[in-house]
């Protein structure tokens, strides 16, 4: 799905590739050659999966999607998005007394484990999402705008094999940026800009992004990120330092009966979803750092989106994926 923004910024007059001066790199690059070995694999959601097993299926590969495979026709139905299952559980109405919450989560638990994929669709009305299918011998050049304007993962037909795992391979956004990541160099100057040429950030004081806070509870969190149709939101603390990223990867570990989790605070949720670990600090970046240095961060942690902060730790703005992405998809010219 498409990040809402968060904030808006004023361009300040860094130019972006046009198709005439898209490096060579973009140009040339083929997306079957980003597929290639054995770490894109074809991960499916059958039809008739119960929604617990498809979060299980998404935290045991650390996906946020997947294509949904008809089980008896054997076609792609669109895709299943963790946004999606978010939706059904944590927006219905939010209930404040106590009594009603633990009727709310009794209910929503029984149907979440014997839902399935086709009935989330269909019975309760969420909406299916366009599966992106990409040519292996297309140009990244003429595919970027898509991984830009927010669509996070496609296949690619590979022609191999009978199998329909055998068939496809999983492209994702985040093949697309640790693709430019890896020839950073051969992509030049454009990723040796700040955030704040590049408008995507600046020395704002004080807090400017979607956030809850510490004390407040997981489901007025995932509130929030349903409402503004985003995938992730900063968790900040009394001085409103962030202190966490909740996101709709997060929901991945619950099932039918442990919803109620969802009425801890922000930062003991986080810590269940975790087994003891801990919950996996924010990544930040400051508005001065390079637009190569905020990518190499984002690749080396494998997450999908940073925050910028000031001198006190206080989110000012967040970077995603798909914000990198659109910094280096070509312009049109006019």
């Amino acid at each position: 799905m498409a990040e809402a923004p968060q904030q808006v910024a004023a361009k300040t007059g860094v130019h972006s590739f046009t198709e005439e001066t898209l490096p060579p790199v973009l140009k040339n690059a083929l997306l079957g050659s980003l597929v290639t070995g054995e770490d894109h694999p074809l991960i499916v959601v059958h039809s008739d999966t119960k929604l617990t097993d498809a979060l299980k299926l998404f935290r045991e590969h650390k996906i946020l999607s997947a294509p949904v495979l008809d089980v008896k026709e054997k076609l792609f139905l669109g895709t299943l998005d963790l946004f999606d299952i978010m939706s059904f559980i944590a927006f219905i109405p939010y209930f404040e007394r106590e009594e009603r919450k633990k009727q709310y989560f009794e209910i929503k638990g029984e149907l979440l484990d014997n839902t399935t994929v086709s009935e989330l669709h269909f019975m309760h009305r969420v909406k299916r999402r366009q599966l992106y299918c990409f040519d292996k011998d297309s140009s990244l050049a003429r595919s970027l705008h898509h991984f830009a304007e927010g669509v996070h993962r496609g296949i690619i037909a590979t022609n191999c094999g009978f199998e329909i795992k055998d068939r496809y391979r999983i492209l994702s956004q985040f093949d697309v940026l640790s693709f430019v990541h890896e020839h950073a160099e051969e992509v030049g100057d454009l990723l040796q800009h700040t955030l704040e040429d590049l408008g995507m950030a600046s020395r704002a004081e004080g807090i400017n992004v979607l956030h809850c806070s510490a004390s407040d509870d997981a489901l007025h969190g995932f509130g929030i990120i349903y409402s503004n149709n985003v995938n992730g939101i900063a968790v900040v603390d009394e001085k409103d330092a962030i202190v966490a990223n909740l996101s709709t990867y997060d929901l991945s570990s619950i099932d039918g009966s442990s919803l109620e989790q969802l009425c801890s605070n922000v930062i003991k949720f986080l810590d269940s979803q975790y087994e003891g670990k801990g919950h996996p600090q924010p990544v930040t970046v400051v508005s001065t750092d390079t637009l190569a240095a905020t990518i190499s961060k984002m690749v080396n942690a494998s997450v999908h989106r940073v925050w910028v902060v000031d001198s006190a730790n206080r989110p000012t703005a967040v970077v995603t994926m798909s914000d990198i992405l659109r910094a280096i998809a070509p312009k049109k010219e006019e």
